[in-house]
């Protein structure tokens, strides 16, 4: 009887294991950039994002994360994917992007990071508010950084625009009169001006330029764990409502939704040359104007 006992319950051991082995989580580790970013101040809110993924990813991912020590400008982000020093990381989407790497399709800062608004020499707002159209601004002196996205955008539509790999003097070159505009998106120029901690500088408060963009999470395509576990982490945080709550839950960014006032702007519609064609299909609830109607203000194709 006790040996009939003992086959039955390594019979029923046998049957479970396969359910409890399938219940097991899928381990990942998720190196990402922990070091000094290169003028990106939306660096802790991209880490929080990628914790709450983490998280919400449980229990089919069991995600670890880990901190590398990588000082990196937007294209050697990339370059640290691709030769395996780090497996994640957050930039700008373009077409070329997404064939070298893995997008994760949730717009990180839900399209605002193409609203631009202009860090300038306070001095100069007077001449800022005669500007009435696109072309006249189009002849100001414009900055941005080399290996920038945006860049690219702004010389597509002919802006006359000027290039720095040096950040730590990009905004003296404001002041010395050789630049005049720097777009910067809006939920990063007024942080950006208050470090300056110099009354020299100022957010420009009549222009708003607007181009279709977004901020993913990238990976190598054959990290099909780390893409999966992540992805799947953000689209809960979304049906949740956590992402939206985290989202707004940086006073920086609502103080400086704040301060936009799109409507009370001239807003001057780009298109973006360098935005994949999926951007389109992006569902309507990642767009921060899609419950703000305030910051509608350009034609959606």
């Amino acid at each position: 009887m006790q040996l009939k006992h003992v086959l039955l319950s390594a019979s029923l051991l046998l049957i479970i294991a396969p359910f409890t082995l399938l219940a097991r989580p899928t381990q990942v580790e998720i190196r990402y950039p922990a070091g000094t970013q290169a003028h990106d101040p939306q660096r802790d809110y991209f880490l929080s994002v990628l914790r709450l993924a983490a998280e919400q990813a449980l229990p089919d991912y069991d995600i670890t994360l880990k901190p590398i020590d990588v000082t990196m400008y937007q294209a050697r982000q990339l370059m640290n994917i691709q030769s395996g020093v780090i497996d994640i990381s957050w930039t700008m989407t373009t077409e070329a992007r997404e064939q070298r790497f893995a997008p994760i399709r949730v717009p990180l800062m839900r399209g605002l990071l193409g609203y631009r608004v202009g860090i300038i020499k306070r001095a100069n707002q007077p001449f800022f508010d005669l500007i009435n159209n696109t072309e006249q601004l189009k002849t100001l002196r414009t900055l941005q950084g080399h290996d920038w996205p945006d860049t690219q955008i702004l010389m597509a539509h002919q802006f006359n625009v000027g290039t720095t790999s040096n950040y730590q003097r990009i905004h003296q070159l404001l002041l010395e009169d050789k630049y005049h505009f720097f777009p910067r998106g809006v939920l990063e120029a007024y942080k950006e001006v208050a470090l300056l901690d110099d009354v020299r500088y100022s957010v420009d408060t009549r222009h708003l330029l607007v181009y279709p963009t977004a901020v993913y999470f990238f990976t190598r395509h054959e990290d099909s764990d780390v893409h999966r576990g992540v992805t799947l982490g953000l689209q809960r945080a979304i049906a949740d409502g956590s992402f939206q709550t985290l989202f707004l839950s940086y006073q920086q960014h609502k103080q400086n939704l704040e301060k936009v006032n799109p409507k009370k702007r001239v807003v001057h519609c780009l298109t973006n040359p360098l935005a994949p064609a999926s951007l389109n299909n992006t569902p309507a609830p990642y767009w921060y104007w899609n419950d703000n109607p305030d910051f509608n203000v350009c034609p959606r194709s």
